[in-house]
Parts: C-alpha cells; structure tokens; sequence
C-alpha cells in the first residue's frame, strides 16, 4: 500500500499509517492464552513494530479473569 499524501510526517498520517513509515516496514504479534482448572483465565499479549529508520516498539500486555 501506497500512502499518497503530502506529508508522512503529519498527525493525520501518523494516525493513519500506524506510525509505520515510508520504506521496510514490520509487524508482529504474540497471544497465549492458559484456562486453568479453578476459573482463572491467563491472557499474555505481545505486540512488536519496526518501522523505516526508527526504533522497535515492542508493547506487552497481560490480563487474568474469574470465570464463574
């Protein structure tokens, strides 16, 4: 995909774009998600981004729930 507006560097861009970049851009993401015996519910995310001539962003989450 080619982004056709007048300036990458804009908010708007930004926005719309992901913060990816003109040029090698990458994504990746990582989801494990453990149901143990006694209703808990373990959720790990991880989210990694590598755009053009900036630094890798990588972004963890984790969340654990009750079922009942």
């Amino acid at each position: 995909m080619q982004f056709a507006g007048t300036n990458p560097n804009s908010v708007v861009a930004t926005e719309i774009l992901n913060a990816l970049r003109p040029g090698s851009n990458y994504t990746w993401t990582l989801n494990v998600e453990q149901r143990l015996s006694n209703g808990l519910n373990i959720s790990v995310a991880y989210d990694g981004r590598k755009a053009s001539r900036l630094n890798t962003v990588h972004t963890g989450r984790m969340q654990v729930a009750v079922l009942f």
